[in-house]
């Protein structure tokens, strides 16, 4: 670090930002002193010149106020005067902060408040309105009523001026432990808030010019939209999303099937815009200044001009932006015949990208960019000496090596997934894309606005790679059994990580070394006899502890990995977790052993009427792709030995298919009967493609999952018609399968959607009056038809687990069933209201409960 200031400049100041958002002005305060002693001693202790700690003591106490000043200007002025009068209807004046995204009836945009009314000017029933100048971010929603609104909405760009009424509330956040934070993500934007509105008469545009400060992205976004257009022309066959999102970072329009086999693969760097596609655009400028024959230095000039637009042109994402300042620094030294190295590069950029917005420390994208150079920039040299073959063999390996070594604690950590043949995926296709699909792409791009037959032709090439391209990823994706997951981690885990990361490559340098016995004082062969006994004593010496130490690193890396890659062995602990899916069921549970079963798999059910065709998204939300898979993977759940649907309701079975696709399933068991329903018929499909056998559950049958878990069919009755299984069943309800799961003796009763007349059925079957329930699983999401009185008082739940929706349109829970469960004493939970319940049954009987939202 003495040697290179400004690495540990911007080590200092990145640590600083990152400790800002960890508290209020005391913590601040106490990471000041901590730092200032901590500078103190490395000086005192000599580590670094007085300089150096004086201006890296600067560097953490200014990232960190710097962090605290930003943080202090996010608050919220609407919060402020109106927090206890929302959600509420309002009319919000201001202009267009983004871009205008329109997807099927949805439309999305961040609107730059300027004032906001709420009372009667804005349709409501407050004696006088308020009004309330403000200068704040508001995340905009609107659901079209019309086909023919579409058009007008995509007329509206960034910067007009608009006034648009809704109902404004906080934006929704994780109903489940560990999912996607819809709120913590707007906040990190500055937004704070979420207004909702209904058809786009809701909208009034103002009159009046677009402020000058959004003309730059404006003008950027038409570019973007007729770039768009022209790659739809130029490359009929399908892959135009694609090529979209390699050329132009334009993500909207990528397949999500294709995207997400890319994402399993670890591919989808290649869709964001990064050093790679930068490093590409920089090139092909320097040759085209050299073909036209311009001077060295004014090709230089011209390749640095062109890196902001470009860099805008794709949309000016992290990664983008902090290739386009390293491209440029670099290109400004070439051009001054001044070498510059790459990690003092790297640290100017992130130091000027964070003191431009602090709170880049947090985005992914950054994280990611940033590790995944440096990395490079560290460990390629090494490998590409140590690595045998051809020189430019040995630099593609180093390379995806490189980047594969230091993106994978942080990709393990947050993404809880990496496929084996990753690596490979990224040495074949990613350099292959890289060297040819990218620059054909951006030749088809540059060719086709002057002419687009003449882009047609390296369109038409790039198309044939792309369809190669495509077809040995899917063959690598196939191969489930190369999947591995890694659970939730702490972020120590990945410091950790990376320190093991250090120490190895250190290590193998110092191996290297003791090889050529440069490390030796004496080379044995050419010193007299008294010097090589001593050299050759000192040298099996280092080789005994060089054995030694590599034996301690292979340890600590097993110790790494398994403590990331499996649960605590010493956990013992059951669990009943009770998912928030919205108006849906879905229970994960765990045993003592940690293996884990899931009953039901549902969510909220959208129903489209012919001709409402128009209304579907590229990419709608799936509870089993964007909720159920991920968080089955955060949690550590590579196998599930059970997926039971108590029935073929859309509300149960919505992410069955996904969990089949995505997760190794031993059985799936059913209700034995079968309704003609397209999501039955491809659920079912899904289970015989991949081979998982299917039973019909009878009242009687019991499994003992293990020593801690046990679980008994009490319906459908064991009867004449239990001989016809998959028989057609259209009202599903009353064929529910009723489950008694044990766990270290706790009961949970769970009863799907039965209803009154099913419960009757199974109460005048019990022989004897049955142990009370500790949990009760409202039936039918807690309807008036279901939960009856004697339900109630013969098995006197002490606790009841309601799934249910927010706002849904059913008034589920009904308010007599939720007197029938006060009058019996049972205390009630609410996903809507709670979010995630969870139960945790311990070895010696007792249970504990949790809930995400208290």
């Amino acid at each position: 670090m003495a040697r290179r200031p400004l690495i540990a400049f911007a080590v200092c100041w990145l640590a600083g930002v990152v400790s800002g958002s960890a508290g209020g002005p005391k913590e601040a305060a106490l990471f000041a002193a901590g730092s200032l002693l901590l500078v103190l001693s490395a000086a005192i202790c000599r580590a670094l010149p007085g300089k150096m700690a004086a201006a890296c003591a600067f560097a953490l106490l200014a990232g960190a106020f710097l962090r605290q000043w930003h943080e202090a200007g996010q608050l919220s002025a609407i919060a402020k005067e109106w927090e206890n009068r929302l959600p509420a209807e309002v009319t919000l004046t201001g202009t267009v902060h983004s871009g205008v995204e329109v997807d099927g009836d949805a439309v999305r945009f961040v609107l730059l408040v300027r004032e906001a009314r709420i009372g009667d000017a804005a349709g409501g029933t407050d004696p006088q309105p308020d009004v309330l100048s403000v200068r704040e971010k508001v995340q905009v929603r609107i659901r079209l009523d019309e086909e023919s609104e579409a058009p007008r909405a995509r007329l509206l760009e960034r910067g007009d001026a608009v006034a648009v009424r809704g109902t404004l509330d906080r934006p929704n956040d994780a109903g489940n432990f560990g999912a996607f934070d819809y709120r913590a993500h707007l906040a990190r934007r500055g937004i704070w808030w979420l207004l909702s509105a209904k058809g786009w008469e809701t909208v009034n545009r103002l009159p009046g010019r677009p402020p000058w400060s959004a003309l730059p992205m404006r003008w950027t976004d038409r570019i973007r939209v007729r770039t768009g257009l022209l790659l739809d022309r130029l490359y009929p066959g399908g892959d135009a999303g694609y090529m979209k999102g390699l050329v132009a970072g334009i993500r909207d329009d990528v397949d999500p099937e294709l995207y997400d086999v890319f994402s399993r693969l670890g591919l989808t760097h290649v869709l964001a815009i990064s050093g790679m596609h930068v490093g590409i655009v920089a090139l092909l400028v320097l040759k085209l200044g050299q073909a036209v024959r311009l001077t060295r230095e004014r090709s230089y000039g011209l390749a640095i001009a062109l890196m902001p637009a470009y860099v805008l042109f794709t949309g000016a994402s992290p990664s983008a932006v902090r290739a386009g300042i390293m491209a440029m620094l670099a290109l400004w030294l070439a051009r001054r015949r001044r070498l510059g190295e790459g990690l003092h590069l790297l640290a100017a950029a992130a130091v000027a990208m964070t003191a431009w917005q602090p709170d880049l420390v947090e985005n992914l994208s950054f994280l990611l960019s940033v590790t995944v150079t440096c990395g490079l920039l560290l460990f390629v040299p090494v490998l590409q000496e140590r690595l045998p073959g051809p020189y430019w063999l040995r630099g593609v390996l180093a390379v995806t090596l490189a980047a594969q070594i230091a993106s994978f604690p942080l990709t393990a950590h947050l993404f809880h997934q990496f496929h084996l043949l990753s690596p490979l995926a990224n040495l074949l296709l990613a350099t292959f894309i890289g060297a040819v699909v990218m620059p054909l792409g951006l030749a088809s791009l540059v060719l086709g606005a002057f002419w687009t037959p003449l882009g047609g032709i390296p369109a038409a090439l790039a198309s044939w790679c792309n369809r190669a391209v495509f077809a040995l990823a899917e063959a690598m994706e196939r191969a489930d059994g190369l999947r591995t997951v890694w659970p939730k981690t702490p972020a120590i885990w990945v410091v950790c990580g990376y320190a093991l990361i250090g120490v190895t490559f250190r290590a193998a340098k110092a191996w290297a070394d003791l090889q050529r016995d440069r490390i030796s004082p004496f080379r044995p062969a050419a010193a007299p006899g008294w010097a090589a006994a001593i050299g050759i004593s000192r040298h099996v010496r280092r080789r005994r502890l060089a054995f030694a130490a590599a034996a301690a690193l292979s340890l600590m890396w097993c110790g790494w990995l398994f403590w990331g890659g499996w649960r605590t062995p010493w956990d013992r602990a059951a669990a009943a977790m009770f998912l928030d899916v919205g108006q849906g069921d879905a229970l994960l549970v765990r045993t003592g052993s940690g293996k884990h079963l899931m009953i039901d798999a549902g969510g909220t059910v959208y129903y489209r009427k012919p001709g409402d065709e128009w209304r579907e998204r590229t990419d709608p939300f799936e509870i089993g792709e964007d909720l159920l898979v991920p968080l089955l993977r955060q949690r550590g759940v590579r196998t599930l030995e059970a997926l039971v649907l108590t029935h073929l309701d859309a509300d149960h079975i919505v992410g069955a298919e996904a969990l089949l696709n995505e997760v190794r399933v031993k059985r799936l068991i059913l209700n034995g009967t079968f309704r003609r329903d397209e999501r039955a018929e491809r659920l079912l499909r899904a289970a015989l493609d991949k081979g998982v056998p299917v039973y019909a559950a009878r009242a009687g049958l019991e499994w003992k999952i293990d020593e801690s878990a046990r679980l008994l069919v009490l319906h459908p009755p064991d009867g004449p018609e239990a001989d016809r299984p998959l028989s057609e069943v259209r009202d599903q309800n009353n064929a529910s399968v009723v489950l008694l799961l044990e766990l270290y003796g706790r009961r949970f009763l769970l009863p799907g959607d039965l209803g009154e007349r099913g419960e009757g059925r199974i109460l005048e079957a019990l022989d004897t009056l049955p142990e009370r329930a500790d949990v009760l699983k409202a039936g039918h999401h807690g309807s008036r038809s279901a939960n009856g009185a004697l339900w109630l008082n013969v098995w006197r739940p002490r606790e009841t687990v309601i799934s249910v929706g927010r706002n849904n349109p059913y008034g589920h829970p009904h308010p007599d069933t939720l007197e029938r469960l006060a009058q019996a004493g049972s205390a009630v939970f609410r996903t809507d209201r709670h979010g995630e319940i969870q139960y945790r049954a311990l070895p010696d009987g007792r249970m504990e409960r949790r809930v995400k939202r208290p």
